[in-house]
Order: structure tokens, then sequence, then C-alpha cells
């Protein structure tokens, strides 16, 4: 089977004692926007499943996840990043020993109702939405998650993808903050250098950052002593003229990075 095509399990098998099952493409060499196609049924599988603890459907053809994942109430781990998944169904509540749920790179992701996720408050310690498409400020009478509704949970970790200087306002100044360990800024037409300074010295475990269109912002300024965890940086489609680092007597740009990627940010002269 070659690697763009995975098998479901036959659920007329049945696999009670089943405790992983990985459909997920993690090659070093895949294309970023590749998907796997899926062959079988996802639609009853899930009943034939009740001992599974680790669901990983990364880089998968799937746009939605069967209401039989109710039935998957031992998961611990459920990572679907990389889809075409545009929503969570409200049965997903049914998971509450689910720890860690990883949404990373889904950019139809708009449906996450805070009644499918909120029976993971006490046992989530991992939510990644780094690089999706979700957006967090809704409407009052709207039942979608919030940022605010997230102070309830005992995240030790949280990717999160910020569209609106407003809700990353609201980031800055909750607990929320210091959980943060992905994070991505994409076309915030108003993101100030300042802002993004306070972001930074405020999240001091950045593993990841990626900023893209952020029409307004033309410096950027690392504070190194706040960034030593930062491993994977992306800059893209910005009219940025100068990159610094605080202190400009840094021996160490970013100590633990690895990764630096900067495209489309034709005005940069000073780096």
């Amino acid at each position: 089977m070659s690697i763009k095509e995975k098998e479901l399990p036959d659920k007329t098998s049945r696999q009670p004692d089943l405790v992983t099952l990985l459909l997920g493409d993690h090659d070093v060499d895949i294309q970023k926007d590749s998907r796997s196609r899926v062959f079988g049924s996802f639609d009853d599988l899930f009943k034939f499943l009740p001992q599974l603890r680790v669901l990983d459907l990364s880089r998968t053809d799937i746009t939605c996840l069967p209401t039989s994942v109710s039935c998957l109430v031992n998961l611990n781990y459920l990572n679907i990043s990389h889809t075409d998944i545009s929503s969570l169904p409200l049965e997903l509540n049914k998971l509450r020993n689910l720890r860690q749920l990883n949404l990373r790179n889904t950019p139809h992701l708009t449906d996450i109702p805070y009644r499918a996720i909120c029976s993971f408050k006490k046992n989530l310690k991992t939510l990644n939405l780094y690089c999706s498409s979700y957006k967090w400020s809704h409407k009052k009478g709207e039942m979608q998650i919030r940022l605010e509704s997230l102070l309830t949970f005992k995240l030790q970790e949280l990717g999160i993808n910020m569209k609106v200087v407003q809700d990353l306002a609201v980031l800055l100044r909750s607990p929320l903050r210091r959980s943060v360990t992905f994070l991505s800024l994409d076309e915030m037409s108003s993101l100030a250098k300042d802002s993004l300074e306070l972001s930074f010295s405020s999240m001091s475990n950045l593993q990841q950052v990626y900023i893209s269109s952020c029409s307004t912002l033309t410096e950027l300024t690392f504070p190194c002593e706040k960034l030593q965890a930062l491993q994977v940086l992306f800059l893209k489609g910005l009219p940025l003229s100068r990159i610094a680092t605080q202190p400009a007597s840094a021996n160490h740009f970013l100590p633990c990075l690895h990764r630096l990627h900067i495209s489309q940010c034709h005005q940069l002269e000073e780096f």
C-alpha cells in the first residue's frame, strides 16, 4: 500500500482490544498540503473499537468525524491535524478522558461548538489549533468555544491561531498565555510592534511562531531572554524593514532556533 492510501479496519472483524489506530502520514518528505486517501467507512467503525486510546487521522482526506466517535469513551489522544475538517461534532463530548486534541493546520475549521468540548475541561492537557482557520470572536448567543471558555480548562500546552488584535489582547491578559507553545498570527491588519513584543515577553514557553500577512508590521524585535524555547519561526508576506534582538548585544539570536523561514518580506533590509 502506498503512502497515499490507507485502509480502515474491517468493522466486521471486530477488534475490541485495539488500543491504537494510526492512519496519519508523518513522512518527512510528504507535501505540505497532501492528503492520504482513506478507504472504508467510518460510519459505524468506532462502535467496534471500545478500548481505543490513540487515534491518528492526520493528513488524511477526511472532512468530518462520524457520530460514532462518541463510542470512543476511553480515547486519550485524537489527531486530526492537516485535514479538511470543518467542524467538530457534538458527539465528541462523550470523550471525557481525552488528554490531547490536535487540530493543527485545519484550513477549513470554523465550527467548534462549546458543547462539543466542554466535557474535556477536567482531563484535556494539550489543545493545538496552531495555523487553523478557527476565529475566536463570536457574537453573544453563538454557542462556539471562546477564549474565555478555555480559562476553565487545565491546559498545559496550547497551540493557537489569532486573526484579530482584540483576541490577542484577551489572551495576553489571561493565564492561558503561559501555556502557549505554538502561536500563529494571520492577517492582523492592525498588529503593532509593541503588541507583538509584549506577546513574546509573556509567552516564555513558545516553541513555534508563524506570522503572516500582517500589513502594518514594519519592525520586529525579539526579546531573546524570553524566547529560550523557540525552535521554529516563519515570517511570510510582511512589510518588515528591520528585524532586531533585545538586548542588541545578545550573543545568541535565539539559542534553540533550528528552523527559520522568511518569504515575501520584500522590504526587509536589516537582519
